[in-house]
């Protein structure tokens, strides 16, 4: 059952706050943790455009763990701290107004080669893609108004540099669903240089979807006025894209 799964997953992030400290602590001379040693991977990975105030960021980071330290970690209890991880970067990002090119996504995997930890900072378009996504207009903004399951009505303003706003149970969500079924971080809306509005999955535990039509984790959709967005177990309306 859902609830229970996201109980469940409630434990193993609650567990994973105390062992994030104790990895950062044994595998950095600085004693920082890894929510730390991430940000410090977002600054010195900035790139700076001509002409654009807020850097690019990148928006994937991929953690690799030794054998030792992830000794009797299971699969959910690393998605629980890449989860919980992926948050916490995203709001670092965005109370910096940094611009990323997609949804900030952590990925914690076990390198049984690695002698220490690494981390890896990685943009969603390099080389000729960028560019060409960097000389193309900027549309200033976007507007989306949705109807939530109570049936009152949310309205997201989305700016045209590309930062994204989220959906989930966390205080200090865009839209905010206190429901057992949604990830503190569930989801996310961005605002692309095209002028589509798309939404991305964040690693949720139970999944987001468009008119019945899952995301996997990591995945950008456009969404259209009249879409039936699905987070958890919770429908959404977007009324209208303007």
């Amino acid at each position: 059952m859902p609830g229970s799964d996201d109980t469940l997953l409630d434990k193993a992030e609650s567990l994973a706050r105390r062992v994030l400290n104790r990895i950062g602590s044994a595998v950095d001379d600085s004693q920082a943790p890894l929510s730390r040693r991430l940000e410090a991977a977002v600054e010195a990975n900035l790139q700076r455009e001509p002409g654009v105030t807020s850097p690019l960021s990148p928006n994937r980071f991929r953690i690799a763990l030794t054998y030792e330290e992830t000794s009797g970690f299971t699969e959910q209890y690393m998605k629980a701290m890449a989860e919980k991880l992926s948050g916490e970067l995203q709001e670092y990002i965005v109370d910096r107004r940094y611009r990323s090119r997609g949804p900030i996504i952590v990925e914690i995997a076990r390198d049984v080669l690695a002698r220490e930890t690494t981390i890896k900072a990685s943009f969603d378009e390099t080389g000729a893609s960028a560019k060409q996504a960097a000389d193309e207009p900027a549309v200033a903004s976007r507007r989306i108004l949705v109807q939530l399951p109570d049936g009152s009505r949310a309205r997201l303003d989305l700016g045209g540099e590309g930062l994204p706003i989220s959906i989930g149970r966390a205080a200090g969500s865009a839209v905010r669903l206190d429901d057992p079924s949604v990830s503190r971080t569930h989801c996310s809306l961005a605002l692309k240089s095209d002028g589509r509005v798309v939404i991305s999955d964040l690693g949720s535990a139970n999944g987001t979807a468009i008119n019945g039509d899952g995301l996997g984790a990591g995945e950008s959709r456009e969404i259209k006025s009249g879409d039936l967005v699905r987070v958890g177990d919770l429908l959404l309306a977007v009324i209208e894209v303007s």
